[in-house]
């Protein structure tokens, strides 16, 4: 084994096959009652090590021990990682100042100074063994990241009122030396009181500052501004943390630690500054004398809305909740409640602080590249002229940097080492291996005694340049071993935490547990260990959850669902009564279960394997109306019915996506039948033309007749469909133009039914000119129309045009938009037909406090004659304009009036005002609206009017951390 002597480099220990580096982070105190330091390495071995930290404060001409504790049994992982040393639980603490360490609590960083730290690392067998020594330097400004600055912020944060009276600015003057001063007092006097801290007041160049002093130990400075400016400074600060954590990182060649390190501790502050509860509420009362018709809503009612964003156990969730008292005479209830743990927002953040260390390590690497250069010129600088020095000393007074380094610089020793009397034998022999062995003996006996009575003379300018040769070691020391603990964090740093980042797939493809373990160095330790790190999703109330097209496709579900990442494998479960509003009105329940397995064996290669169940409601069953026209045989509707079904994604290529489902369905009792018509299969192939801007769809799908999936929003049994699709991009993406073909084929009791379907879509983009649209999009979700006569499901079919053209643009502030839209739709859904036109033109224009809105269109739509019942198309000419004005920043109106003219005249006429008001110290909105309408539907019609009004209160609310 060969042991490297131990240095304030880089660590390199081997055994022939062995190698180990490692960092020391300063120490740090997260939750103000423990100390911790952590130790980051690279081994290629795995060993069971002791760890010894002695720490020196440098002084102005001594070094004075701060703490010494050694560590036993501490576990070296082979390959990149770190690990904690808790102070609490080190072996041995002697020669340690307790007072200094209960600084660091009070802090939670390493309080002001130049430090020493030397480490010692060996293992008991000897196969480790490192020493290695820190330059540790620490600004005398207070933390960012401290929890003593946190606090002091939070204590000022709403102490100041600004003066802001330009008439007077002695007054200002004498008010911000009294708000300094007040604000002064006040920190002394809480951090006295709460942490046993002094505070003591000091200007330096015009500006307050507050230097705090734990016992002997000074914690930092701290700076106190006037008036409003210290509530800006504190939100200033407040927002970085938890918004710009990387501007706040150090990487100067002075006090840089690891970019990670850092970010770890601004991460976990700027978490205090993220409010721990927040949403809105809002409160509306509507006020009527009756409604237009088909509005099926109440004359009065009231409804409340609410969202709420919080944090539990620091994961983010979100409450939702609506309400209305028109359930009161309702059978489908529209209020709910929904609770979620939103992985989404947690994801977002994790990759928000993801991107704020790549960006600030690759900003440190760049960085680290040029110190290296302008630091290694000083170095080689300090070394030629040291060098110098020598040469010169050699040269005039033939000393030697031993004799001078073993001597310490004492000159009168090196002097009483030379010999007195020049005769004898030992100077002799001194003289002439000294000189040229051609060159006389005397002479060099002579240069000698020169030699001596030189230095004896020049005694004092020797001392000079020694002391100078001294100052320049000391000095190359320490910028040597900064550079190296620079670079060796860097490396450090870019093997623990920046290389596993960048070996993961994009944030989207990339689970949330996936991005925890990569950024382990960025987080607080034990965070990747706690069991929400596994937690995919978690729903609970009334929720909508998508699974695959044959289980679980978005239908409204009562119930909760939750999912894990177990690494291998991702589960999840869902549970609830999945409900629709039937053709009566009334509700429908199924008891639906789902379990699905989630496999990732390969990169963008997804497996699910899904079992789903349902079965209709107690209540459900017993309604007359669910077995109403049921008159199909072999039909059974009371008995379960479970669905196994297994789902692919995938990319093929870098081109080609793919995505595959099948399923089949079985009754209770029944063996899982993989025929043609117990199952579903679906399709879908995505290709994107190489080198090209066209796109290619094709989708299969195929529904055996028995395949049986009573709660999917349609009854897709008997089918089979092929879809093609294309879409290009032409003129260098002024033109886009798609076009899609449907072939649907219905099979069902003996019954085949065919639907061929094309639509297209042509849309144009660009600024300078307008933008046109024009869309045809077919749709069909039916089997056979006898069918849709016999079981009570939604089937529909239709299709739709759609026409747009667009323009705006802006001029002297002033914007003008003006659009013209085109739309036609038909449906057909059972024995019902709806079918409506309309054409619409809209200009709008935006000033700097008004914004108006003019608009004129035709449409003709079915109505109802309320006196004969009878229902025909009725063709109207309408127009509108209306205005709002920003009167002040707290204050808007709004005043609309609208106008339809039908063939027999003037059909509708309505006025609508409204006000909103904004209050400035509270977050409340209120909503004030009146409606006057005056309408009659066709012209055997009663003429009605209607009065309207809403009065409404919004109210948004954010709570901090105190």
């Amino acid at each position: 084994m060969m042991i490297l002597p131990g240095t304030s480099g880089i660590a390199q220990i081997l055994d022939d096959t062995a190698s180990f580096e490692f960092v020391l982070d300063h120490p740090s105190s997260t939750d103000q009652t423990s100390v911790s330091q952590r130790l980051t390495y690279q081994s290629s071995i795995k060993k069971i090590v002791t760890v010894t930290i002695d720490c020196r404060q440098v002084r102005s001409k001594d070094t004075i021990p701060v703490y010494h504790y050694v560590f036993e049994n501490v576990p070296l992982n082979k390959g990149p990682s770190f690990t904690e040393l808790n102070f609490s639980k080190a072996n041995n603490s002697s020669n340690t100042n307790q007072s200094f360490i209960r600084a660091i609590t009070k802090l939670g960083a390493m309080p002001p100074g130049i430090y020493l730290t030397g480490v010692s690392i060996q293992s008991k067998d000897s196969t480790v063994k490192a020493f290695k020594q820190f330059y540790q330097p620490v600004d005398s400004n207070l933390s960012y990241k401290s929890p003593l600055r946190i606090s002091t912020n939070e204590l000022l944060g709403g102490a100041s009122k600004s003066i802001n009276n330009p008439k007077n600015i002695s007054k200002q003057i004498a008010a911000s030396k009294d708000q300094l001063q007040k604000q002064t007092t006040r920190i002394s006097k809480k951090l006295r009181s709460e942490k046993g801290i002094s505070v003591h007041p000091l200007m330096i160049d015009g500006k307050t500052y507050s230097e705090l002093y734990y016992e002997e130990w000074f914690l930092g400075r701290y700076e106190i501004v006037a008036g409003k400016g210290m509530q800006d400074k504190i939100a200033g600060e407040g927002s970085m943390l938890k918004d710009n954590a990387g501007a706040l990182v150090h990487n100067d060649l002075g006090d840089f630690q690891s970019v990670s390190g850092e970010l770890r501790d601004l991460f976990a502050k700027g978490k205090d500054q993220k409010e721990v509860l927040k949403g809105n509420v809002e409160l509306s009362q509507y006020l009527g004398n009756g409604q237009e018709p088909g509005s099926m809503q109440d004359n009065n009612y009231t409804e409340f809305r609410a969202q709420i964003d919080t944090r539990v156990f620091d994961m983010p969730v979100g409450i939702e909740g609506f309400y209305t008292t028109q359930d009161a005479n309702r059978q489908a209830k529209a209020s709910y409640i929904r609770f979620h743990y939103e992985v989404a927002t947690a994801k977002e953040e994790l990759l928000q602080k993801i991107n704020t260390y790549k960006s600030k390590f690759g900003e440190t690497v760049a960085k680290g590249q040029g110190l290296q250069m302008m630091y290694g010129s000083y170095l080689n600088k300090l070394e030629n002229e040291k060098g110098s020095l020598l040469d010169d000393l050699s040269r005039n007074y033939g000393l030697s940097e031993q004799s001078l380094k073993n001597n310490e610089g004492n000159l009168d020793q090196v002097l009483s080492d030379l010999p007195k009397n020049i005769d004898t034998s030992k100077l002799r022999s001194t003289a002439l291996r000294q000189l040229d062995e051609h060159t006389d003996s005397s002479k060099a006996l002579n240069k000698l005694q020169t030699a001596r009575q030189k230095i004896e003379k020049d005694k004092a300018e020797i001392q000079k340049r020694y002391d100078r040769i001294v100052a320049l070691e000391k000095q190359y020391e320490k910028y040597r071993t900064l550079l190296d603990q620079y670079r060796t964090q860097l490396h450090l740093d870019s093997a623990i935490t920046y290389s596993k980042i960048q070996a993961l797939e994009k944030g989207d493809e990339s689970s949330y547990k996936d991005l925890l373990k990569a950024s382990a160095g960025l987080l607080p330790d034990g965070k990747v260990k706690t069991f929400a790190a596994g937690l995919t999703h978690f729903d609970a109330g009334i929720i909508n959850q998508y699974e695959s097209d044959y289980t679980m496709a978005g239908q409204n579900l009562k119930g909760m669902s939750t999912g894990y990442d177990f690494g291998f494998v991702k589960a999840a479960v869902t549970l609830g009564k999945t409900q629709y509003v039937s053709r009566d009105g009334s509700v429908d329940n199924y008891n639906s279960y789902l379990g699905k397995l989630t496999f990732k064996p390969f990169k963008k290669q997804h497996i699910e394997l899904l079992y789903y169940g349902y079965s209709p409601a107690i209540k459900t069953l017993g309604k007359d109306t669910f077995y109403q026209h049921s008159d199909i045989a072999g039909q059974s509707y009371t008995e379960p019915v479970t669905i196994v079904s297994i789902n692919y994604q995938g990319e093929l290529t870098k081109f080609l996506n793919a995505q595959v489902e099948g399923a089949t369905s079985m009754k209770k009792g029944e063996t899982v039948q993989f025929d043609m018509d117990h199952s579903a299969t679906k399709t879908n192939f995505d290709l994107m033309i190489p080198y090209t801007t066209t796109q290619l769809q094709g989708e299969w799908e195929h529904a055996g007749r028995a395949f049986e999936n009573s709660t999917l929003p349609y009854s897709k049994a008997g089918t089979d469909r092929y879809t093609v699709a294309t879409t290009t991009d032409l003129f260098h993406s002024f033109l886009t133009v798609g076009l899609q073909f449907n072939y649907m084929e219905q099979n069902n009791f003996g019954n085949t039914a065919y639907s061929n379907k094309w639509g297209f879509d042509i849309a144009t983009h660009s600024k300078r000119f307008p933008s046109l649209q024009l869309s045809y999009k077919p749709f069909s979700t039916f089997r056979a129309y006898s069918d849709t006569l016999n079981v009570p499901q939604r089937p529909m079919t239709g299709e739709v045009w759609t026409g747009r053209a667009s323009y705006q643009f802006k001029k002297n502030k002033i914007s003008h938009r003006f659009s013209v839209v085109y739309n036609q739709n038909s449906s057909n859904m059972d024995t019902i037909r709806y079918a409506s036109k309309m054409v619409q033109a809209t200009y709008i224009l935006t000033l700097k406090q008004d914004s108006y809105t003019a608009s004129s269109g035709w449409s003709q739509m079915p109505v109802t004659d309320t006196a004969t019942g009878k229902s025909f198309d009725l063709s109207t000419w309408f127009m509108s304009i209306g205005g709002g004005r920003a009167i002040t920043s707290q204050l808007s109106v709004n005043l609309a009036e609208e106008i339809a003219i039908a063939g027999f005249g003037l059909q509708r006429m309505s006025t609508t005002a409204g006000l909103q008001y904004r209050f400035v110290k509270w977050p409340i909105m209120l909503r004030l609206q009146a409606r006057y309408t005056n309408y009659r539907l066709t012209v055997q019609s009663p003429r009605t009017n209607l009065y309207a009004g809403q009065i409404g209160m919004g109210w948004q609310f954010k709570l901090k951390k105190r």
